[in-house]
């Protein structure tokens, strides 16, 4: 989850974004980032049909999704 302590987006990070980290930051783990603030410089948004009832990060039956392509500490 991403948030600016109003709205909250769920935050995808693909493969590459996660390999590039690793990489860079090699004594970081991904999980000691929760309460960072990140810098993400490659980014898309998707809009998915889910059930509301299940993902409170919905409206309506769709969710916005943060697909995370390359970001840093």
């Amino acid at each position: 989850m991403v948030t600016d302590d109003f709205f909250y987006v769920p935050a995808y990070f693909t493969q590459k974004a996660y390999n590039d980290f690793k990489s860079k930051f090699p004594n970081i783990n991904l999980t000691d980032l929760e309460t960072k603030v990140l810098l993400i410089s490659e980014w898309s948004l998707e809009l998915v049909r889910v059930n509301s009832s299940e993902i409170f990060t919905s409206y309506g039956g769709i969710e916005i999704r943060l697909i995370v392509k390359s970001f840093k500490p």
